[in-house]
């Protein structure tokens, strides 16, 4: 596989640059309303609240924490799911959860700061605080991890482009909001994430319509995960928190000016060089960035504070897009679940609280200021340092980062007969009219599986099994296995019998 950020087939066809374009920004639309407004709600009521929320205990850490089990939940059950977004009701507890989130928040609100009642409300108004950080949490991973099912049908470069472009406009929406008034802000923490959930749903649809190769069972086990990877950015996260307390006002991982202005260079370096860029090389190019930023933090003054701040939080931003786009690299390459990808990346989050925690303990401890910011700079040199080691010494896009279920050499082989089958089970699929579950079950024949481990794979009964795939048999014109086999091997030139239904 190609190291190289890759366009639609389509794109390389168009005859102009500006046509070439054009496709490229097709259908963001909705993917701009979505997780434009779900930032932006987030930014403003739990990671720089315009609600004024008296509690004794942080909101966004409770939110983080929720975030985080949600993650862990969905990733514990991956192996009964095909994808989030085919849960019926996924969606719209998206909306309950994050819509709730604001209300309750809002209630919390107006009994405390902003009420009149004093102490008598004080304690229901952080129980509502509470609670509502508790559904904002859920809701939002849930909702992030639908995003990526979403976006897991469209070519890296539009993947890139529209997650730059939302996150950019995000930043926009914070700023417009941040002057509204108590009604209106409330009235807008209740739009936000109504919109951006309705936004989502639509662009799923609009997305499998794109590509219905992505819809194929994948892998699930929790031996295809790319571990090494998930580490290394997990101790990204872990090195991020250490420094997040010590950043300058408008840096940060949210919807901030710094968040602007990585989104907005990356958007266009993706826009107007995207056959050119290298995903490698962007990794490794955001390494020395960051590492200036955190050795920088220390100093005094405008250098030492403001510059590294926003050294740190673009670095930051980019490096956070690049791990979501090499996730969907890796899935895309080895057919590993989205579902379970992302529900680690979500996970990998609470590192960012552990940093912060245990950059306080440093500095709780009985020692001279200096010698608490030298600790934390040794440490956080030592861990940028084994990032930087484990990311340059990887091949790249052509690596398995730890995956064991398929070794390197035998990848592009491999890669290649399940792409070419990929294409069989679509063209049968769609010429036959398979259902939903007959298609599914097809694709796990061509993948070699037998009755048994089809059973143990969807969780169906035998004679469940025995039913859809004989009315496969009847759609394809076949009457044994061993045809289907002989059907299903690519590179044979093995045509199904057509019949009349």
């Amino acid at each position: 596989m190609y190291n190289r950020i890759m366009t639609e087939s389509s794109l390389a066809s168009t005859p102009t640059v500006c046509t070439r374009r054009r496709i490229q920004l097709e259908g963001i639309g909705a993917f701009l309303l979505a997780l434009g407004c779900a930032r932006a709600w987030l930014t403003l009521l739990f990671a720089a609240p315009a609600l004024p929320l008296d509690m004794d205990i942080d909101a966004h850490r409770i939110f983080d924490w929720f975030y985080f089990l949600a993650a862990i939940v969905l990733a514990l059950s991956a192996r009964k799911l095909t994808a989030l977004s085919d849960v019926r009701w996924a969606v719209p507890a998206i909306a309950v959860c994050m819509v709730g989130a604001s209300a309750l928040c809002s209630f919390s609100a107006q009994m405390g700061p902003w009420g009149t009642a004093g102490a008598a409300f004080g304690s229901v108004a952080m129980w509502l605080a509470f609670a509502g950080a508790v559904l904002g949490g859920a809701g939002f991973s849930c909702f992030l991890l639908v995003w990526a099912e979403a976006l897991s049908h469209l070519s890296l470069a539009r993947i890139a482009l529209f997650t730059a472009l939302s996150q950019l406009f995000a930043v926009a929406l914070v700023f417009f909001c941040d002057g509204l008034d108590r009604t209106r802000l409330v009235l807008a923490l209740i739009i936000l994430p109504i919109v951006a959930v309705a936004a989502l749903a639509h662009a799923g649809r609009y997305a499998r319509g794109q590509d219905q190769s992505a819809l194929r069972p994948c892998d699930r086990s929790w031996r295809s995960v790319p571990w090494k990877f998930i580490a290394v950015a997990a101790v990204l996260c872990f090195v991020y928190g250490l420094r997040s307390h010590q950043l300058a006002a408008g840096a940060g991982m949210h919807s901030t000016l710094s968040t602007g202005i990585a989104m907005a260079t990356f958007a266009g370096c993706v826009y107007f060089f995207s056959d050119r860029l290298s995903l490698n090389s962007l990794v490794k190019s955001a390494i020395p960035l960051t590492l200036c930023g955190f050795l920088l933090i220390p100093g005094e003054g405008f250098l030492g504070t403001v510059v590294s701040s926003y050294m740190i939080s673009v670095g930051y931003s980019i490096m956070t897009l690049l791990v979501a786009l090499m996730l969907y690299d890796i899935s895309k390459r080895f057919g590993i679940m989205v579902l379970l990808l992302f529900c680690l990346k979500n996970a990998m989050q609470i590192f960012v609280v552990l940093g912060g925690d245990f950059a306080r303990f440093i500095e709780a401890l009985p020692l001279a200021s200096s010698t608490g910011d030298a600790v934390l700079t040794i440490i956080v040199v030592m861990l940028i340092f084994f990032v930087a080691f484990v990311l340059y010494a990887e091949n790249g896009l052509t690596s398995t980062w730890g995956i064991k279920f398929m070794d390197a050499d035998a990848l592009t082989e491999e890669g290649r007969e399940e792409q070419a089958r990929t294409k069989l089970c679509d063209r049968l699929s769609s010429e036959h009219r398979l259902s939903p579950r007959e298609d599914e079950i097809l694709r796990l024949y061509a993948k070699g599986m037998n009755g048994p481990q089809i059973e143990k794979e969807l969780f169906i009964a035998e004679g469940t099994l025995k039913t859809h795939t004989r009315h496969i048999y009847e759609k394809l014109g076949i009457s044994s296995r061993k045809e289907l086999h002989a059907l299903l091997s690519v590179g044979q030139p093995v045509e199904p019998k057509r019949i009349d239904h």
